[in-house]
């Protein structure tokens, strides 16, 4: 009957029976925690109750408040089997809530673990009356006796059977009339008789209550049953002695227990064998025991482990062998139980576990279980990492224990770390790949990388749990690849091909595709699908091929016999090897080299010797040839190898017919004559060095007179040379004299310090030499005379320009005040227009000054001279002058304007007059400054008077004349106008000039 002790109604449902339920006389169980756990039905029917009034509150509910410390006493004794029960006096609630008087008799009882207090009122009475029970005598021994659930018996002091209760002759098989009035040892084997009889004896003279363990019970239809006898020893009203028997059948408990003993065994056995390492501890932390497993695993005796205090939790280990930064104080108590992790902990935390390192002081319930990863140091210093897992269980006498169970997983975590990393490698890998892949499971791609995107010009978001099909659009459908890929994939084989893939917005490329299984037995576990972007290679390789096709072109077409050799096999040739060996053409391939060699000779053996073997380096010998025909025919042979480390047998053979060198060597001989004919016949130095400039070839008899330089010195030093010239033109002589110069022609003038002949100007020349040659051929000429009649002759022609343009300037400015005279005399003949030829008048002598300076200055006009022509001209004009101050403009004549930017400059300093003059008050102020300011010159015009109300200069539109005149003719960069009225009742009219319109270094 199993009771739950968390549950009281639970646990009163498991007990609830009728030995319980129709007991005749009140009773009622509490327990542990002092709350009612059930009453019976005589319990409810005399005290006007319901269960659900009472069960599952406190005690005190049935107890007068006074009797509860004496209730709490007796209690702790029945539990701690100090009594076996005990008969007294108590006050207790009645029916109607009055004080009753009841003699209760309590006992401590085991209910499947769980352990109560049953007290049953054998005698209730209120103040003036006792409670009276409403079963008769002979009714309450039929409901305690005969209908008992429990087999009993009713023994005489002879112990025959007097009476025998139904649930006995069930447990035996015989009647109760075969039973009455037998002895019961006839119902035991014979190996029992005389330990029974002494039993008895010891029964009749100790106590009138008892227990006997273990007595077997014949069975009537065969079998042994055992049993465990309760007797009291009771009296009749006649002063009769019987004995009153309870059996209990232990045949399923003794089967039980012998099973748990082998159950133990075994857990014992495991416990100490099994292969990870076991740590029982008790409720105080206290190491109870430790297996082998752990012993070695730590290092430690189980003798010095046993007794130790564990003050973590939940991993179970002494704070001798816990990772030395772990103590108690290092994080707050924390749950054995769900997915959390303390701050601070050393553990690693999963699903349904807890951290490490946090004491725990609270109890954690039966089948609750904390995991956690902790570090562990070994007796011996070793650092190991523990996989814990912790759990609370409950001996036999209900004491509440912990087991840990700890592995080592130091090389597991070492692998997973390893893992990690190799897994963070393959995805950096997989990343920085630069060709695209792609996993496909079901036809949906289920991962891809960065290059995969860029290849497709889509983001992930675009490519991932789509169909193939619809993210790559090649040439050739995916459901075609996947078909014709079928047989490789099914042999456990990568399955390539090319395909050309279309892109919205850029060119197509070509990729080569690979497909492979990720494991061919599991097909449905999907494929790696990598796209390689060969659009590159493909280019390569045709204009691999094309180089490949021009180079045999090359060679076909070279002037000398090639031939690429597998040592002395002819695997390739040209077909002017096979002209100068007289073989038909293709003859030659698979052919052995050496059979056309003249071996008589030491050249002929050594090129032998280098074919037979395998080729290093290069190698030119002058051998001789044998043709098909007979002929012998002299050739130079170069022999070189490809490449050593990875083709060792190849050579590449050139070989050159020197059959007519004599003719040329002859022929150079007789140009080398007319060159020194030639040389000494010019009035010029001819001389030749060599490429490195290392050595001296010719020099003619004009050398030393043009470069003051004795032959002999120069052939002793080609430096030398050069000992005269100026060393301003040594780095531009140094570029001529380069070999890097080119091979054209060039030229350069030096300033040579002749001794006793003064500084002369000398022209070289420097000529290419003969191809490959290396050699630099010179011409010296002394071109003094020469660049001084050129330098008169360029002075003079730059004197008569000058004069002819001052004398051009001259006229246009006698023309222009001409012209200004004549419109004058008009103006006035014709006053209604004197005003407009007047200003026209201005202007044309504004320009007439300009072209008058530029009689007298070359280039650039001064600023200041400018205005002070145009000032003086205004003042004649008009009969008023504009006061300047004369040293502040001529300080400032440095300050000059380009050519072309004097007529439009000098014609707005004009109109600018002009105004001042026109608009001003006569007699007042009227003056013009000149000031410079770092790169730039302001004219400043002032005169009396006020500019019109809301006046704008810049929003003035261009005119013929006027401040429009003025816009229009200033210049867009450099020049800045503004007219501004003054503090005292002036108008200023300010002109800033900077570059480029001004510049600086004009000639006074």
């Amino acid at each position: 009957m199993a009771v739950v002790t968390r549950d009281p109604v639970s646990a009163v449902d498991a007990f609830y029976d009728p030995l319980f339920a129709q007991l005749p006389l009140p009773a009622f169980l509490i327990d542990r925690d002092l709350k009612v756990a059930s009453v019976n039905t005589e319990f409810q029917r005399s005290f006007l109750v319901s269960p659900d009034a009472v069960v599952g509150r406190n005690a005190a509910v049935l107890f007068v408040r006074d009797e509860l410390p004496r209730l709490v006493a007796l209690l702790g004794r029945l539990r701690r089997h100090e009594l076996d029960d005990d008969l007294g006096g108590w006050d207790v609630h009645g029916p109607q809530g009055e004080v009753v008087r009841a003699r209760i008799r309590m006992r401590a009882i085991d209910l499947d673990g769980a352990r109560f207090t049953m007290g049953v009122l054998v005698d209730v009475r209120r103040r003036d009356r006792a409670l009276q029970c409403s079963f008769e005598p002979a009714q309450l021994f039929s409901a305690l006796f005969d209908d008992a659930v429990l087999p009993m018996t009713l023994q005489d002091d002879q112990w025959r059977y007097c009476e025998v209760n139904a649930a006995f002759c069930t447990l035996v098989g015989y009647t109760r009339d075969e039973l009455l009035g037998t002895d019961p040892i006839m119902l035991m084997p014979d190996d029992v008789h005389e330990r029974v009889r002494m039993q008895r004896t010891m029964v009749d003279g100790y106590g009138d209550r008892g227990m006997i363990h273990d007595r077997p019970l014949k069975r009537k239809h065969g079998g042994i049953v055992l049993i465990r006898l309760h007797y009291q020893k009771i009296e009749d009203a006649a002063g009769r002695r019987y004995v009153l028997i309870s059996l209990v059948d232990l045949t399923d408990e003794i089967d039980l227990r012998r099973r748990v003993e082998k159950q133990a065994r075994s857990m014992e056995q495991l416990f100490e064998l099994a292969p990870v390492g076991f740590v029982m501890r008790d409720e105080e932390h206290r190491i109870i025991r430790v297996n082998r497993a752990f012993a070695a695993m730590s290092g430690f005796t189980p003798s010095e482990l046993i007794g130790r205090i564990d003050s973590f939790s939940p991993d179970g280990l002494p704070c001798a062998f816990d990772t030395p930064s772990t103590s108690p104080s290092a994080s707050p108590p924390a749950a054995e139980a769900g997915p959390t992790q303390s701050a601070g902990s050393p553990g690693t935390v999963s699903s349904g576990t807890v951290s490490s390192g946090a004491v725990s002081s609270g109890a954690v319930f039966p089948g609750a279980v904390a995991r956690a990863r902790i570090p562990l140091v070994a007796r011996d210093g070793r650092r190991l990492l523990t996989d814990r897992i912790s759990t609370q269980i409950e001996d036999l006498d209900g004491r509440r224990l912990r087991l840990t169970a700890i592995s080592d997983v130091t090389q597991e975590s070492q692998l997973e770390e390893e893992l990690k990393r190799l897994v963070m490698q393959q995805g950096a890998l997989l990343r920085t790949m630069s060709a695209g892949v792609m996993m496909v499971v079901a036809g949906r791609v289920i991962r891809c990388n960065a290059s995969l995107e860029s290849l497709l010009g889509l983001p992930a978001e675009h490519i991932v749990a789509r169909e193939v099909g619809d993210v790559v659009d090649a040439d050739v459908p995916w459901a075609r690849i996947v078909r014709d890929a079928a047989d490789a994939l099914e042999a456990d084989s990568t399955y390539r091909c090319e395909v050309e893939l279309r892109r919205q917005g850029s060119a197509p490329v070509v990729c080569a595709l690979q497909l492979r299984l990720i494991d061919s037995a599991l097909p449905e576990q999907g494929m790696i699908v990598t796209l390689h972007d060969i659009t590159d290679l493909k280019r390569q390789h045709a204009r691999l091929v094309q180089a490949n096709a021009e180079l045999g072109t090359l060679i076909e077409n070279t002037a000398v016999a090639i031939a690429y050799l597998d040592r002395d096999s002819v695997v390739r040739c040209n077909h002017k090897l096979e002209s100068l060996l007289g073989v038909s053409p293709g003859a030659l391939t698979g052919r052995a080299f050496g059979d056309f060699v003249l071996s008589g000779e030491a050249a002929g053996s050594s090129l032998l010797s280098l074919l037979s073997g395998q080729p290093s380096g290069s190698h030119t010998l002058a051998v001789r040839l044998r043709r098909t025909d007979g002929l012998v025919v002299d050739c130079l042979a170069h022999l070189g190898a490809i490449d050593p480390q990875r083709w060792p047998d190849a050579a590449i053979l050139i070989v050159v017919d020197m059959s007519g060198q004599q003719a040329a060597l002859s022929a150079l001989a007789e140009s080398q004559e007319r060159f020194g004919r030639f040389a000494e016949a010019v009035d010029e130095a001819v001389f030749v060095i060599d490429g490195d400039r290392g050595s001296a070839l010719y020099a003619n008899s004009r050398f030393g007179r043009v470069l003051g330089v004795s032959a002999e010195a120069f052939y002793q030093s080609p430096a030398s040379a050069w000992t005269h010239v100026d060393p301003d033109d040594r780095p531009a002589l140094e570029a001529l004299l380069s070999t890097h110069a080119g091979a054209e022609q060039r030229e350069l003038d030096v300033r040579v310090e002749l001794p006793g002949a003064g500084p002369r100007i000398v022209r070289l020349r420097r000529f290419p030499g003969r191809a490959g040659s290396g050699e630099l051929y010179f011409l010296a000429e002394d071109v003094t005379e020469i660049r001084g009649l050129a330098q008169r002759r360029l002075e003079d022609a730059i004197q008569q320009r000058d004069t002819l343009v001052r004398e051009v300037h001259h006229r246009i400015k006698n023309n222009l005040q001409g012209v200004a005279g004549l419109l004058q005399q008009s103006a006035a003949r014709r006053p209604e227009i004197a005003a407009q030829l007047e200003e026209i008048v201005g202007q044309i002598q504004a320009i007439a000054q300009v072209h008058g300076l530029q009689v007298r200055d070359k280039g650039d006009l001064s600023l200041a001279r400018i205005a002070r022509a145009v000032f003086d001209n205004l003042g004649r004009s008009f009969g008023r002058s504009i006061q300047y101050p004369i040293g502040a403009f001529t300080s400032l004549e440095s300050w000059a304007i380009p050519e072309q930017e004097a007529v439009p400059v000098a014609l707005v300093v004009n109109e600018l007059g002009t105004n001042a003059i026109k608009h001003g008050v006569a007699g007042q102020l009227l003056d013009a400054q000149l000031e410079q300011a770092g790169e730039t010159v302001t004219l400043r015009i002032r005169n009396a008077g006020r500019l019109p109300e809301g006046f704008a200069f810049e929003r003035l539109a261009p005119s013929p004349s006027g401040l429009g005149l003025i816009k229009a003719l200033l210049p867009r960069r450099g020049t800045r106008l503004t007219l501004t009225d003054g503090p005292d009742g002036t108008v200023v009219a300010e002109l800033q000039i900077g570059a480029p319109v001004i510049r600086q270094g004009a000639k006074g």
